[in-house]
């Protein structure tokens, strides 16, 4: 059990709340999903409940917090690490040692686990989570995605009562997240454990949650209930729920399936009204020569082959998405364009010009590079600074105005004189971003750009990469949010490891790879839908055309498990 009974936290007495009268419970064995916009307090949260809030960020604490029995503001990490696993959003925070077997035996060390017991826990974890093959690798080999599997494995083996997970698969590819999460409450429902994750790809997660923790922005405190009953709270919510929200229907979908039990209530047989579901057209390919070519690139880490004769062209105003299971290979080709890693084989072409021989920091002046940790790229006092640096690295004028236009743009207006690492994820990700773009490069590579972005700032970001590919630049994004793609692509490859698998159109290459789909594509396989509007845009041109239409919209609304008709309006919720 936890508990938060009227829980207020701020980092210091002149700052403002940043948790404001939390006052609910998580029952035992319940699997709770912890949801808000960046920057809403959700890890601060979090780290409440294991005592890394106050005593290792310090700040003011009112209220009464009570995990398993025990006091985490008076006992602190140490004593409830034995009780709370923690899974941080930057799983190379907790690594202390060089190889993942080193690593989780280190951890088992420190809790007195028997020796004869630790290779028997290191193994049975690797094997629950489908990482066995890593067991004796390096971390620093290791790809985001499987660095943060390793972060979980080693959380996992310690077998703790409550397990807390801060954004646990920002960096997984779809087939890896949900055989985690699967996996994840497979162990609550076997051992009775209490989970506890904070994500913004509530996609992932809803028809896992029991019971959702919704942080408002201005401070206001906690929305806590049923999925159900707090959904319509929230504005951000993921494909299948927001048709539901728009077409009025109730109780709203979670899932798939029971999306598809919606249209089937609506009436809209896709099968009978085809011609009605219009497909949106494709956009073609450019004709213009490439920008940047990556011409037949090999990548070898030591017996590792990560890249094979990988060949892709980049082109001016056009936005590539490159997918691919973690391990594939994805973020080894941004490193390799920008000179970070030494070619086996291959060449890089600028413009036909072969730039494989010049450093990192002469390729850097037209090749913008964020790598998937943010914290590589910030060293100054403040955001503003920030990119200040960055124009005086490249000894171009240091236009303060430019500056704070860009920073508005990323939705960091409000945090200019801020220290950046003292921000949320998901807005280090946006103050990095906008140190590279402020040099307006001709070519950008983004690694898992959206990752501890919500739904509006993931929207101002292909806003603003759209507006870069009016201007002529070449964007290629190493992403798995599969949304994200189908709204901005113009392209999408897809490696396989090491290999280039697929190169098209996003909607064709997603059918011919087997790549797991976005919402609106399960709902709708047989059209091109990229979003909701396009969707909900040809369900009232078939619900137009249907008899007893009035009838029809009323009935879907509200059905639960008996077929009886539940109440349209939901019931209160904790505050």
């Amino acid at each position: 059990m936890i508990r938060f009974r009227r829980v207020s936290f701020r980092y210091s007495r002149t700052e403002p709340w940043v948790v404001r009268a939390a006052n609910f419970e998580i029952p035992r064995g319940s699997f709770c999903l912890v949801c808000g916009a960046s920057g809403s307090g959700k890890s601060t949260l979090l780290r409440l409940i294991n005592g890394l809030v106050p005593h290792f960020s310090g700040g003011v604490v009112e209220g009464e917090i009570e995990v398993n029995g025990l006091n985490p503001i008076q006992l602190g990490p140490a004593p409830m690490s034995r009780v709370v696993g923690f899974v941080f959003q930057d799983p190379e925070t907790q690594f202390i040692l060089d190889n993942v077997e080193d690593e989780i035996a280190f951890n088992l060390e420190n809790a007195a686990v028997p020796a004869q017991q630790i290779t028997y826990r290191i193994e049975e974890t690797l094997r629950g989570l489908g990482i066995e093959h890593l067991q004796r690798r390096r971390l620093e080999s290791l790809s985001g995605g499987e660095k943060q599997k390793v972060a979980i494995a080693t959380v996992l083996s310690l077998a703790p009562s409550i397990l807390v997970f801060d954004e646990p698969t920002s960096q997984l590819d779809g087939q890896s997240a949900e055989e985690i999460l699967t996996l994840i409450q497979t162990l609550a429902r076997q051992r009775q454990m209490t989970i506890v994750v904070a994500e913004h790809r509530l996609d992932r997660l809803l028809h896992f949650a029991d019971r959702l923790v919704y942080l408002p922005a201005c401070g206001e405190p906690p929305l806590v209930g049923e999925p159900q009953h707090i959904l319509p709270h929230i504005e951000a919510v993921p494909p299948v729920v927001q048709l539901g929200k728009r077409l009025g229907y109730r109780p709203l979908p979670l899932s798939i399936s029971e999306g598809r039990q919606m249209l089937q209530d609506l009436g809209v047989d896709q099968a009978d009204h085809r011609d009605r579901l219009l497909a949106t057209d494709s956009a073609s390919l450019p004709s213009l020569p490439p920008l940047l070519s990556a011409e037949g690139v090999s990548v070898r880490y030591g017996k590792t082959q990560a890249l094979s004769e990988v060949s892709l062209d980049l082109f001016p105003a056009q936005i590539t998405c490159l997918m691919g299971a973690n391990g594939a290979g994805k973020t080894t080709l941004l490193r390799a364009i920008l000179g970070l890693v030494p070619l086996q084989q291959g060449q890089i072409r600028l413009q036909s010009e072969d730039i494989t021989s010049l450093p990192t920091w002469r390729r850097s002046r037209v090749i913008g590079y964020l790598p998937q940790d943010p914290n590589a790229l910030l060293f100054s006092e403040t955001v503003l600074e920030e990119c200040l640096l960055t124009l005086r690295n490249h000894a171009l004028p240091e236009e303060q105005g430019k500056v704070l236009d860009l920073l508005s743009q990323l939705g960091l207006a409000e945090l200019v004189q801020r220290y950046p690492r003292e921000l949320s994820v998901g807005e280090r990700q946006r103050v990095a971003l906008g140190s590279i773009l402020i040099t307006e490069p001709r070519v950008l590579l983004l690694d898992e750009p959206t990752r501890g972005l919500d739904e509006r700032a993931k929207a101002r970001l292909g806003e603003l990469l759209r507006a870069l590919k009016t201007k002529g630049m070449a964007v290629l994004v190493v992403t798995h949010d599969v949304e994200f793609v189908l709204n901005l692509a113009d392209r999408l490859c897809v490696l396989k490891q090491g290999k280039v698998i697929a190169d098209g159109m996003p909607i064709e290459v997603l059918r011919k790879t087997g790549l797991p789909p976005p919402q609106i594509m399960q709902l709708f396989p047989e059209h091109e839908f990229r979003n909701v509007e396009e969707a909900l845009a040809a369900i009232g041109e078939v619900l137009s055309h249907m008899p007893d239409k009035s009838d029809r919209r009323a009935a879907p609304a509200c059905h639960n498990g008996d077929n009886k008709l539940c109440p349209r309006e939901s019931p209160p919720v904790v505050r």
